[in-house]
């Protein structure tokens, strides 16, 4: 039988019909057949109203129904069935009926929860939402859950004019965050991971800036800066740097320290060759009075020498040209 073969001659008065003189009643939640189900739904959150077909089989159009309890209605699929069971009272000087309260279907188990808990749950033929909470754990859940590819979204909004306001998230213990793809973290101005040693009175971080560069320091005292300059690490005086290959790890001398090394070795070789050229432009009897044995063959190995040690001087000013500290 069609729902509506019945339908009372008081659609659209609200009312019961005759002599009906029920306070109360129960009725199922139907729909037209003459008018599309989403925009009938929509019509019916817009107005608070529903469609009833009572245990009579008596249908009323446009009973008013709670703000509160209409979100909880579940509405049929199609004009041959029926959706939430609903109990209505009727409001005498209007002759009106009002839905007071959504109960639930025989023997179904729907939003099930325990004491001191609470549950608000959705769930249609594409995907479900569940926020689930309960004081005697405590804990709180939220489901969301989709049945098609590339649905199911979660989004929180905190926004004001100024673009200053806050969101805390606070856990006395661990967070964890898994994804079975990736992790995106989008901000314009500057992100900050600060590890706190409570002990030694110290805080660790990690923080990138625009305009500033990253910044990454540990509870030793290292600090790695990046600028437009380029990457200054900075270390305490009594530890060293190392640069870690495949095959080795090596000390990093400091920067300046270097450069005044070489500087020095580079006078010492200057001084050197230029004494080695005067020993060889010397007669062997000249080059006898330094003390050297083996003169002539001594003065033979010079030139080859020299040569070394020009090579050696060109290579350390080249290398101090290429090097730059100004850190």
């Amino acid at each position: 039988m069609n729902p509506f073969e019945r339908e009372s001659s008081s659609i659209g008065q609200q009312g019961l019909p005759g002599k009906d003189r029920r306070t109360a009643g129960i009725g199922y939640v139907v729909i037209p057949n003459d008018q599309g189900r989403e925009e009938f739904i929509i019509n019916c959150y817009n107005t608070k109203t529903l469609m009833l077909k009572d245990e009579y089989g008596g249908v009323y159009r446009r009973v008013s129904c709670d703000k509160d309890r209409i979100k909880d209605v579940v509405f049929p699929q199609d004009s041959s069935k029926f959706g939430s069971i609903v109990l209505w009272v009727r409001v005498d000087y209007h002759n009106a009926l009002v839905a007071v309260a959504i109960l639930e279907f025989k023997n179904k188990l729907t939003d099930s929860i325990e004491e001191n808990a609470f549950r608000l749950q959705r769930i249609s033929n594409i995907g479900a939402v569940d926020f689930y909470g309960k004081a005697n754990e405590p804990e709180i859940v939220l489901n969301v859950i989709s049945k098609s590819a590339g649905k199911g979204r979660y989004s929180i909004n905190v926004v004001n004019p100024d673009d200053t306001a806050t969101m805390d998230v606070v856990v006395r213990g661990k967070a964890n965050l898994t994804t079975t793809d990736s992790v995106n973290i989008n901000t314009k101005n500057e992100f900050l991971v600060v590890v706190e040693d409570k002990k030694a009175n110290k805080t660790n971080l990690i923080s990138y800036k625009l305009d500033t560069g990253l910044q990454v320091k540990d509870q030793y005292g290292n600090e790695i800066l990046t600028k437009s300059s380029g990457v200054v690490v900075k270390v305490p005086t009594n530890k060293k740097t190392y640069l870690s290959g495949e095959s080795n790890t090596q000390p990093v001398p400091l920067g300046n320290d270097l450069n005044n090394n070489i500087k020095d070795f580079i006078g010492i070789v200057k001084d050197l060759n230029t004494l080695l050229q005067q020993i060889g432009g010397t007669d062997a009897t000249i080059a006898t009075s330094f003390g050297l044995t083996y003169a002539s063959q001594l003065t033979a190995q010079i030139p080859a020498l020299t040569l070394r040690l020009t090579t050696l001087e060109q290579s350390l000013i080249n290398h101090l040209s290429k090097r730059t500290e100004t850190e």
